[in-house]
């Protein structure tokens, strides 16, 4: 009976250290350098080859990016079915094609999920700028 209670006791102080030692190493964690921003509704006008350009890229803080199509919904051929984005330092090149393949060259929408630098104070105010307006 004593083995148990000396075996019992071991386990509690070992529990102990081991909860004392993960709030001190939480402690000096360090703060996020990136966060990601999904920006809506941005509007491109592709060429007749279906390649068109957000305003933004590496330059900005911009550390990745992603884009979808946003609209039309329907009801064109002019759908964004497919995006295909390429970061750049001063934008991102997109290529744009409906939903059977077909290159778009009218006026689309497009949904971006930008992955961004948060160590430059003003790099997410000035892509929303850039965004508004593009």
């Amino acid at each position: 009976m004593r083995r148990i209670s000396v075996i019992s006791a071991a386990l509690a102080v070992a529990l102990l250290g081991g909860l004392f030692a993960l709030q001190a190493s939480g402690a000096g964690a360090q703060e996020p350098t990136h966060e990601v921003f999904v920006f809506s509704d941005i509007p491109v006008q592709p060429n007749s080859l279906g390649q068109g350009s957000v305003p933004v890229g590496t330059d900005d803080g911009v550390l990745g990016a992603d884009c979808q199509g946003n609209s039309p919904l329907g009801g064109t051929p002019q759908l964004p079915a497919q995006v295909i984005s390429e970061l750049g330092a001063t934008q991102i090149a997109v290529r744009i094609f409906n939903n059977v393949g077909g290159r778009v060259s009218g006026p689309v929408e497009l949904n971006c999920s930008l992955d961004v630098d948060t160590t430059v104070p003003t790099a997410v105010n000035q892509l929303k700028a850039k965004l508004k307006g593009a």
